[in-house]
């Protein structure tokens, strides 16, 4: 991933870290995400660094591949997808809330 992003993005640095020992300053970021990995981190080295480099107010927002079927603004790009693709989209199923801190009404 690092090569194909030096390839369309040369000039932009790349920092490699780990979730459990992040290499930012402290109170440096105003979002910090965790796309499909947070799994990767031990929660209890993760937490604390996130709140470590996150600015106060600052937002920490982890996802994974599922759909949240009850929110409408995740419900209407599903029906286009399941329409232009042939792909339904799978509700998650893992007993979790859907949307813990869903900020839309």
């Amino acid at each position: 991933m690092a090569s194909q992003f030096r390839r369309t993005l040369p000039d932009v640095p790349i920092v490699r870290g780990s979730g459990n020992a992040l290499p930012l300053a402290d109170a440096s970021v105003d979002f910090l995400t965790y796309a499909q990995s947070w799994h990767w981190t031990d929660p209890d080295h993760a937490v604390p660094e996130a709140l470590r480099v996150l600015r106060p107010g600052g937002a920490l927002a982890l996802w994974w591949n599922t759909y949240a079927l009850d929110v409408p603004r995740i419900t209407a790009p599903a029906n286009r997808i399941q329409y232009f693709f042939g792909i339904e989209p799978t509700a998650d199923t893992s007993g979790a809330p859907s949307r813990a801190a869903d900020p839309a009404p």
